[in-house]
């Protein structure tokens, strides 16, 4: 059998060359890739520093309206509290004025119950507890009954309770003293 080549055989310098085309070839295809990437990197990198001096300028130009109005804010927080500061106050002397209306009107119910012969003493009103205690001196001991009735016939007080009573004489007059809890009808003050 005879073998017969058919291909030529290429000297190894010429198949060097070959490869060194081709080597070629794809490395400057590999560098233009990569030239192309880094542009795009490039690009992509100077847009966002463009975009980032946009956000910046116009922060900066916010900023410049925020301030005006944070201080507009802190001046209008500031007023407000002012305002309720004196509202607290206004509802206090009005609170106070009602105290004050409620305890002249038990006074003249008082006034108005209390026999000729007796005098008050002391008088305490508590309006968290909703009573009074009225201390009162008399020169007779069946004043002191008729006060306790007199204060149960206005519509003012709810419960009268006698606490204490005691007797002195002075000079040549024998006087009483007694000590009385009288409960607030808040029905009656609301009304």
């Amino acid at each position: 059998m005879i073998k017969i080549d058919l291909l030529e055989k290429k000297p190894l310098v010429d198949r060097l060359k070959e490869y060194i085309d081709v080597f070629v070839v794809e490395l400057l295809i590999f560098s233009i890739v990569l030239v192309g990437v880094f542009w795009s990197m490039y690009l992509i990198n100077r847009n966002l520093s463009y975009q980032d001096e946009i956000i910046t300028k116009e922060m900066d130009i916010l900023s410049t309206f925020l301030r005006p109005l944070e201080r507009r804010y802190a001046q209008i927080k500031k007023n407000k509290k002012d305002i309720d500061d004196v509202i607290n106050k206004v509802n206090s002397v009005l609170e106070s004025k009602k105290l004050v209306s409620l305890y002249y009107r038990f006074m003249i119910e008082i006034e108005k119950s209390i026999p000729d012969d007796c005098w008050v003493k002391s008088f305490r009103f508590d309006n968290t507890k909703n009573n009074i205690v009225i201390e009162v001196n008399a020169l007779r001991s069946t004043s002191v009954n008729l006060f306790v009735r007199n204060l149960s016939a206005t519509d003012l007080f709810s419960r009268i309770q006698l606490t204490e009573v005691a007797s002195d004489t002075e000079k040549s007059y024998e006087i009483s003293t007694f000590k009385l809890f009288v409960q607030i009808n808040r029905d009656s003050i609301e009304s």
